[in-house]
């Protein structure tokens, strides 16, 4: 398996697979040529469908700035992955060149068909199974095998958390009102955390899972605004994973603590990355903001001192009562239904974690792999609509409410 690091990266929002993919595909593209004339960008699929709400055409504007450049969208040409963009080069003496992009989530990249333009593999296990097994007869845990194979994820989760934090803190105490777009969604995240404080200490709402999804809204809707967010495992459901540090924060724990709880976490998160999917494009809102709950549980369930197998059987659940979630925001824009999912499903993992730690130990007939492959066949069978083209479900339902009052 790669690096635990591919699935927190700092980035801008709203999209990982719609702007930091992109993004990342325009600097392969200044960093391949030289003495570029003109740049030729196509957009297919869910790229196309949605890349305006998700401020596709914004960040490749922006990363080409000063070089002569188009931007076409193709929705309707079906290729083998619904995130896939197409960069036509010209250069100088005129020769045209031509790279194929495919977006997976997190900001990665598939170039020109070879998937081994992903980074390398830095595991030897390929699931969680594996990796169970293996701690088993090392009688090690699942941090101690992180850190066996990338000694160096200590710092940068360190510096991971240490960044979520910070969107959190932003976000509470963001002055800004409106949300882009034709809605004008008003942030509720900075009015609801006013509120939360001003409640005397009696109060029964005055509780930190209260503070949880307020924080997980707010680095939710610092997402929404296109701003600089810790993908994780994507843009979309960037809220759930800083809203759970925050949180564990608030509780008491040491920074040490919860960089490692985010390590274990991650673990399961690039076992799902790799054996399933995190592109909503490809496998609906499952592949977000279930692998991001999943994550989180596992985080909770560590940070609380379950073992191996429990910590897993946290993630395990909550992806298990995640299949199906589509992925259908209206606009395009990574707002509704998305800001609300991601509060609700920090709390999900956290209820993930608490109901493993009640029931003790299980004879559990699905394990996480299997919920993994079952994730992605999912996403293989939910229609296209729903998986990241604004086409059906809750985008269909207010484009015709818009249509019936022009």
């Amino acid at each position: 398996m790669r690096s635990i690091k591919e699935i927190c990266v700092v980035g801008s929002g709203p999209s990982s697979s719609h702007t930091m993919g992109p993004s990342n595909a325009c600097e392969y593209i200044l960093n391949k040529y030289k003495n570029i004339d003109q740049i030729i960008v196509v957009l297919y699929g869910s790229l196309a469908k949605t890349g305006k709400g998700h401020l596709t055409d914004y960040i490749i504007n922006k990363r080409l700035e000063g070089i002569k450049h188009k931007i076409f969208f193709n929705p309707n040409r079906n290729l083998s992955h619904p995130n896939t963009m197409e960069i036509y080069t010209i250069t100088i003496p005129y020769y045209l060149h031509k790279d194929r992009f495919i977006s997976i989530g997190g900001g990665s990249l598939i170039i020109n068909d070879d998937s081994s333009s992903l980074p390398k593999e830095v595991y030897p296990e390929h699931n969680m199974d594996e990796i169970l097994l293996y701690c088993q007869k090392k009688n090690i845990s699942l941090l101690d095998y992180v850190k066996l194979y990338e000694p160096d994820a200590k710092e940068y989760y360190t510096s991971i958390v240490r960044k979520m934090k910070d969107i959190v803190s932003k976000g509470l105490l963001e002055k800004e009102i409106y949300m882009p777009g034709d809605y004008k969604l008003e942030r509720k995240a900075p009015r609801i955390y006013q509120k939360y404080c001003s409640l005397k200490d009696d109060d029964p709402s005055k509780n930190l899972d209260s503070y949880l999804f307020i924080a997980a809204m707010a680095a939710s809707e610092e997402n929404a605004c296109g701003h600089e967010v810790v993908c994780s495992p994507t843009c979309g459901s960037s809220g759930v994973l800083p809203g759970i540090v925050s949180y564990l924060e608030k509780l008491g724990y040491k920074e040490d603590k919860i960089v490692d709880a985010m390590m274990v976490g991650a673990l399961i998160g690039i076992v799902c990355k790799q054996n399933g999917s995190i592109s909503g494009a490809e496998a609906g809102c499952q592949a977000e903001i279930g692998n991001a709950s999943a994550i989180g549980a596992a985080m909770f369930a560590f940070i609380n001192d379950l073992d191996n197998e429990s910590i897993t059987l946290a993630a395990e659940t909550v992806l298990e009562h995640s299949l199906g979630l589509t992925c259908d925001a209206i606009e395009g824009r990574v707002q509704i239904p998305c800001i609300n999912r991601n509060a609700l499903y920090a709390l999900k993992a956290k209820d993930a974690y608490l109901m493993i730690k009640m029931m003790g130990k299980l004879d559990n007939r699905v394990s996480l792999d299997d919920i993994i492959k079952t994730m992605r066949q999912t996403g293989k069978d939910l229609d296209s609509g729903y998986r990241e083209t604004s086409e059906k479900g809750l985008a269909e339902l207010f484009r015709e409410h818009k249509e019936k009052k022009l």
